[in-house]
């Protein structure tokens, strides 16, 4: 989660020793600050994530939509998404109006299925929850390994 460092408008979540920083301006998060204020490129964005190995979620202002930017504020794919999330392992959650997936550095999916939520993927597996919120353990291809039955389900409110 991204918030601002009370009083300082400075994004806290990055790394204490970060020479990027972010701050708000009129409502809009800007990115991407040396440590002496300048920015670090040209284009704002409505939101941006903090520069994880040279990569950066953003928030485009014109169409709301969230991609890829690398260090220099360029775009790293030509693809947009509804809800996007950092690189972990050489994937990044995405959503589009189908649901979630990953996505691959060239901002292609993954695979083609999409669910009700999707975790990142560990050792060669993900946590996902299909569109009737069945919890189901996916490849990399997005093929099922393991149908998850909570056997406790019926005791969760008692």
């Amino acid at each position: 989660m991204v918030r601002d460092r009370p009083g300082t408008g400075t994004a806290v979540g990055a790394a204490e020793d970060s020479s990027l920083n972010a701050t708000r301006i009129g409502g809009l998060r800007i990115p991407a600050h040396t440590a002496r204020g300048n920015p670090v490129y040209e284009r704002r964005h409505s939101y941006a994530g903090d520069d994880l190995d040279g990569l950066a979620v953003v928030r485009y202002i014109d169409d709301g939509l969230c991609g890829h930017v690398n260090s220099a504020g360029d775009p790293a794919h030509c693809r947009r998404y509804l809800d996007l999330d950092a690189y972990h392992k050489g994937l990044a959650r995405a959503r589009d109006r189908h649901g979630w997936f990953q996505i691959a550095f060239d901002g292609t999916p993954a695979y083609e299925r999409r669910f009700a939520a999707v975790e990142p993927f560990y050792n060669g597996q993900a946590l996902c929850l299909t569109a009737g919120f069945d919890p189901v353990v996916i490849g990399p291809d997005g093929t099922t390994l393991v149908r998850l039955v909570d056997q406790n389900v019926g005791n969760l409110h008692q």
